[in-house]
């Protein structure tokens, strides 16, 4: 990632969406065929946002969910979290859902947002980890027991459908692995 300064793991399955269209030169991402839907890695350098904690995971969470006024969105949760490898920076992890205002299905199709924003103090710098879960036909929103589309007023069993497990095993992996090996990048 960004030329050796940052690893993690990245599946093999996935692949360097740069391949296929214009990255910034702030961003990595990554695209998955697997699930029948395009699960995504996305690596953003940000610009740290000034405040506190709370500002920034709501600013960073607002920057991806609110930049489309036709889509809605709802927060599930946030957490702190703990990086193996950078043990003594600010780490937390955002999972929410977006979907289109006027659903066309019911149950809403939507796409799971399992975001992780890591506080580089000393760079100035807020590195942004989104996986994003599509779930793209009413089979795979039917069997998804933990998350579901803004406004979705159903019952929700607690389980996590296989699809949205392979997301969290997908983050979870890469928070696991991700290191910083050139702070220069910053």
């Amino acid at each position: 990632l960004f030329g050796g300064a940052i690893t993690a793991h990245i599946p093999a399955n996935f692949e360097d969406a740069s391949n296929h269209r214009p990255v910034p030169d702030t961003q990595e991402v990554f695209i998955s065929r697997t699930y029948d839907t395009d699960i995504s890695i996305i690596f953003d350098i940000l610009e740290r946002v000034p405040g506190s904690d709370q500002d920034a995971l709501e600013l960073h969470w607002d920057e991806v969910v609110a930049s489309d006024p036709q889509r809605s969105h709802k927060l599930f949760n946030t957490q702190s979290v703990v990086l193996p490898n950078l043990v003594d920076k600010p780490v937390y992890t955002i999972t929410g859902t977006i979907s289109e205002k006027d659903p066309q299905t019911q149950p809403p199709l939507f796409i799971a947002l399992l975001m992780t924003v890591v506080r580089l103090q000393e760079q100035t710098t807020d590195l942004v980890i989104t996986v994003n879960v599509p779930f793209t036909s009413v089979g795979l929103v039917a069997g998804e027991g933990l998350l579901a589309a803004p406004g979705w007023e159903g019952e929700l069993s607690g389980v996590p459908s296989e699809l949205l497990q392979a997301g969290m095993m997908v983050r979870d992996k890469v928070l696991e692995t991700f290191r910083i090996c050139d702070w220069g990048l910053f």
